[in-house]
């Protein structure tokens, strides 16, 4: 394996990298070394051309190097940091560390006529405790010049108010003042010199969820930060937000020891670069010793195929130290052209007595495929969005083989995901797999999902079925939308209720947009919208019209802004944010939070997974239902006595109910179970009656 080196790991436009290659052993004396990543040979001035050889006499002992110059070239053009790697192809191997290259034109790729970026207010602030949300506002202000803002991304800072995550609220409320937000925003496809990005003023609304603590404490601050800003100049990066106590007076206890935590929430590298660095931090204090195990857990990518034991298991920080610690992992090359984007987590995990553990911080590692995938064929829904009549009994649903010739087997798998239409009551599908025969272009799949005619007059409703586990090819678009059009007479239900109750959020959508396998922001237009995340961990902001946006796989941040809007999050731990008007929001599988924030909402918190909702501001209604086996409870956090509604679905009924005071709040069970359906936070149970729930 030939060692390739560089003088440093970081250059700007205009400089030389002195790259070292290292002859060792049983190497190939002549062979090629390429650039790898978002770099290309257009970035460097020859010679030598990219790529460039290599050559070693016969008899070069191990050990002996070889120096070259690359020049990397001044384009004159406002873009983004480049990352890459010099990988030395066959017969050799080897590769670099990550290499950045960074603009010369101008900082984080600004030039003269570039626009402003700013975080231009925060409301409310302060935010008392007991309330939803604080929303930052962030403006781009557009300029003249051709090439507009590129990517950036804001992340939530700890002041005296601490972070942490939804997932973890239920077990650590008292320790978390808010959900931490990192998100990176990204305009058309920035690894193109040339790429236009946002070139028009707009506003972009970073909402960040309170947790409302039990513990007297002072006011409490935390910020939000731009960073990474790549194709505009930076006005106001920071903006402060105080959280007020809502339990009474009182001084908080300092924690002089400190806590360790990684520097970043999520890291990215490429399958070829050959490792990961992952670096622990000590923020709070500096008291005392603090000691942690480093572990990994599989998600996507998996032990020992695409990564293996780190370089060090586990972290030691003496008292007074608070210099960085850096983890190396790791990351095997392999040469599976059907592997997609791929992650897995890191964990620090601290005693706490002894025999008991905990997990203090997690970071996400995302590997990025270096592997062509040609000639390899795909599964789509075709088309995405189906109308069925409730008397027709049945639906087919096509699934289309296309892109390639396989010439073996294939299997998948065909999940249903409910909306305002519920599996078991209005269809009868929950989950399908197949194995197909050696695929053809062209290939169609039907399937047949059975529509259950009931005798109820109720509105259009709709489902959605998804691509789940897939074997031998890719998933394309793997969501469609199914929309079943009531045949009963009758002036139909009342959901979702709403400013706007002529709306019909199931018709199907004259905009439909699928994001990729990755982690996607994807930003609706001004009308009517269906958004669709598919996998990864993606943002999806419906902004102005009726929006129709499913979340898909992974934990997805989905926002329906302006307009009467229907938000599922499906599989995953999702937050979802209903903006303005009044929205039907759904959290699906998984562990969920949901926002109503202003207008009359109808919030259906899911199935398995424990669900914290939110109404906001208006008259809410938040669904009781019926739970499944493997389901959960829900907690209502909010409830309003005398404006929200508790409804009940699935053939509930009051008088069926058993409503008792619970640590949180009442507990609503059917009777002659002992299985709570929901919690009603901070309300007691005598303050329920029959005129607190409705029959849906």
């Amino acid at each position: 394996m030939a060692i390739i080196t560089t003088d440093s790991d970081t250059f700007t436009e205009g400089n030389t990298i002195v790259v070292t290659v290292e002859f060792e052993t049983g190497d190939p004396l002549d062979f090629t070394i390429d650039v790898v990543g978002l770099a290309s040979a257009a970035d460097f001035d020859p010679p030598p051309n990219i790529p460039f050889s290599v050559s070693f006499p016969p008899g070069t002992t191990a050990g002996t190097t070889q120096t070259f110059n690359l020049v990397v070239a001044s384009d004159n053009i406002a873009e983004g940091e480049e990352t890459f790697i010099l990988q030395a192809e066959a017969p050799a191997s080897g590769s670099s560390g990550a290499i950045t290259i960074s603009d010369s034109v101008g900082g984080g790729g600004a030039d003269a006529g570039s626009g402003t970026l700013s975080i231009i207010s925060v409301t409310p602030n302060p935010v008392v405790e007991g309330n939803a949300s604080v929303t930052f506002q962030v403006r781009y202000t557009a300029g003249t010049a051709p090439i507009g803002l590129q990517s950036f991304t804001v992340e939530t800072i700890d002041g005296t108010a601490r972070e942490g995550t939804q997932a973890n609220v239920a077990t650590n409320q008292n320790t978390i003042d808010y959900i931490e937000v990192n998100r990176t925003f990204t305009f058309g496809d920035t690894a193109q010199d040339d790429n236009p990005g946002l070139t028009t003023t707009q506003d972009f609304f970073i909402t960040v969820p309170i947790n409302d603590d039990t513990i007297i404490e002072q006011t409490e601050s935390f910020s939000l930060v731009l960073q990474d800003v790549d194709g505009a100049f930076i006005g106001t990066d920071t903006q402060v937000a105080f959280i007020a106590d809502n339990d009474g007076q009182g001084t908080p206890t300092p924690n002089a020891r400190g806590t360790i935590q990684f520097e970043f929430d999520s890291y990215n590298t490429v399958e070829g670069q050959g490792f990961v660095d992952l670096r622990v931090i000590r923020v709070g204090g500096q008291n005392g010793v603090i000691n942690a195990e480093v572990l990994t857990r599989a998600g996507t990518a998996v032990a020992p195929g695409d990564y293996t034991t780190p370089n060090q298991t586990s972290v030691f920080f003496g008292d007074g130290d608070t210099s960085p610690k850096t983890i190396r992992i790791p990351i095997i090359d392999d040469t599976d052209p059907l592997e997609v984007t791929e992650q897995f987590s890191v964990d620090l995990i601290e005693t706490i007595s002894p025999g008991q553990t905990q997990v203090i911080e997690t970071a996400i590692v995302t590997i990025e495929d270096n592997d062509s995938s040609a000639g390899i064929g795909s599964l789509d829904f075709d088309p995405v969005v189906y109308t069925v009549d409730e008397g027709a009994g049945a639906v087919t649903v096509n699934l289309v083989f296309s892109g390639g010739n396989i010439p073996t087997s294939f299997d998948f798998t065909v999940e249903s995901a409910d909306g305002t239409a519920v599996q078991g009551i209005d269809f009868s599908f929950d989950e399908l797999t197949l194995e197909s025969a050696p695929g053809i272009d062209g290939t169609i799949f039907p399937v047949v999902i059975p529509i259950i005619d009931d005798s109820i007059a109720e509105i259009t409703e709709s489902f959605s079925i998804s691509l789940g586990d897939t074997e031998g090819v890719f998933p394309g678009a793997s969501s469609a939308v199914i929309n079943i059009i009531d045949n009963d007479s009758g002036p139909g239900a009342s959901i979702p209720p709403s400013s706007n109750p002529g709306f019909n959020p199931f018709t199907p959508f004259p905009v439909v947009t699928f994001a990729t396998q990755g982690d996607d922001f994807i930003n609706g237009s001004d009308g009517d919208d269906s958004l669709f995340g598919n996998l990864g961990n993606d943002t999806i902001l419906g902004l102005d019209g009726s929006d129709q946006i499913f979340g898909e796989e992974d934990n997805d941040s989905l926002s329906g802004n302006r307009g009467v809007d229907f938000i599922n999050g499906n599989a995953g731990d999702d937050a979802i944010l209903g903006g303005q008007d009044g929205d039907v929001l759904r959290g699906g599988r998984g562990n969920d939070a949901l926002f109503g924030q202003m207008g009359d909402d109808f919030l259906l918190a899911g199935d398995r997974g424990i669900d914290i909702l939110n109404g906001g501001q208006g008259a809410d209604r938040f669904a009781v239902e019926v739970l499944g086996p493997g389901d959960n409870y829900d907690y209502i956090a909010d409830f309003e006595l005398g404006i929200d509604q508790l409804a009940l679905l699935g053939g509930l009924q009051f008088g069926s109910l058993v409503i008792t005071d619970g640590p949180a709040g009442a507990v609503i069970t059917q009777a002659g179970s002992t299985d709570a359906l929901v919690v009603v936070g901070g309300i007691a149970a005598g303050s329920l009656g029959a005129d607190n729930f409705i029959n849906i």
